[in-house]
């Protein structure tokens, strides 16, 4: 029993540090992937590359920025709950406008549920 025990912790202890060594691993291989890519492009290329990538990330904080602003704007000048419409008001209610569930008029002892 003990040996059986002693297996399960190391399976479980290989299991969660080996997931990380497999990641690890597999960043590292992406990695050597990327610089090979690198390093096949002439100079040009890989400047190109670079200010292509920054022009990218510009636009993303860009775009970021202003959904921000958008959301910062919406939030404090937007529809306010105080002038949104009741979404209860008009509609029946259950308690008053359903007679069958509710009326117990002309019913007798005998016919109710309990004694």
């Amino acid at each position: 029993m003990k040996l059986h025990v002693e297996m399960t912790i190391q399976d479980f202890l290989k299991k969660k540090f080996g997931r990380d060594e497999e990641f690890k691993e597999m960043e590292r291989q992406l990695m050597l992937q990327k610089k090979l890519e690198a390093k096949q492009k002439n100079s040009n290329e890989r400047e190109l590359d670079r200010f292509e990538e920054e022009h990218r990330q510009k636009m993303i904080k860009e775009r970021l920025e202003k959904f921000r602003e958008e959301k910062k704007e919406e939030f404090f000048h937007g529809s306010s709950q105080l002038q949104q419409k009741n979404i209860f008001k008009g509609h029946p209610t259950i308690l008053k406008d359903n007679p069958k569930l509710f009326n117990l008029h002309g019913k007798t002892k005998s016919n109710m549920y309990f004694k």
